[in-house]
């Protein structure tokens, strides 16, 4: 009865594969597969600023925007809303983390006999059997705290050390967006349009490199694509304004 509430009916080895799913699922993000850490919350941040000046580019260029104070106000609100959007992201990623930790010590409490089986599957997989098997299944499931951890590298996938503190994303995507902010501002005042629009693609194409590295991606392919779409964004917004100045 106990092998059908834990397994839900199905073989120690299915329910492994729908574990690891389930690992797969909390340490991917929407955009791409999740690099940790708070350089990559600064990446990302630039990115998506230098989105948002390319797309500010038309009206300041047409004097539609104020510049002081009106666009400086709107670049220190973004980065505020920005480093609270990520630190409110990784908080609730740190809940699902520790939610899928409270899950697998429960289930080790709860079901060990269940979780000895997994555990003899998962090192039959890598290649133990015999003697060396069951000496490794039984050393792990004498210390529950080293068996907590196995099960969540080696039944979900997932790596608990490798999470950093969600605050210090946060201040990353917070300062990261102040620099780019402040240097627009400066890029603008001191050179005007075109320099500025240079800045915005350099810095988004520079962060994609990062990006790309990172997730071991076509650099210049990626790289080309995305300031394809920025210039393809900073057109389309200044069309826009055209055709709304023509209504």
């Amino acid at each position: 009865m106990k092998k059908h509430t834990h397994f839900a009916g199905k073989p120690a080895l299915e329910h492994l594969v729908e574990a690891r799913k389930k690992g797969s699922a909390f340490t991917q993000e929407a955009h791409a597969s999740e690099l940790s850490g708070f350089l990559e919350a600064g990446v990302r941040a630039t990115q998506e600023t230098v989105a948002l000046f390319l797309i500010f580019l038309p009206l300041l260029h047409e004097k539609l925007l104020p510049f002081y104070p009106g666009f400086f106000a709107f670049t220190l609100a973004y980065s505020l809303w920005r480093g609270s959007f990520s630190a409110l992201r990784g908080f609730g990623k740190l809940e699902r983390l520790h939610r899928l930790i409270q899950e697998e010590h429960w289930e080790i409490t709860h079901h060990r006999d269940q979780e000895r089986e997994e555990l003899e599957e998962l090192y039959r997989a890598k290649g133990f059997s015999g003697e060396i098997l069951t000496h490794i299944v039984t050393t792990l499931m004498s210390d529950d705290h080293r068996l907590l951890e196995v099960m969540l590298t080696e039944e979900i996938g997932i790596q608990t050390g490798r999470y950093e503190h969600p605050l210090k994303g946060a201040v990353s995507a917070f300062c990261t967006s102040l620099l780019c902010s402040l240097l627009f501002t400066l890029t603008w005042s001191f050179g005007g349009f075109f320099p500025s629009l240079t800045l915005c693609l350099g810095a988004m194409g520079l962060a994609n490199l990062y990006l790309a590295y990172k997730e071991r991606i076509a650099k210049t392919a990626s790289t080309c694509w995305l300031l394809s779409l920025g210039v393809c964004l900073h057109i389309g917004s200044y069309l826009l304004l055209l055709f709304f100045q023509e209504l």
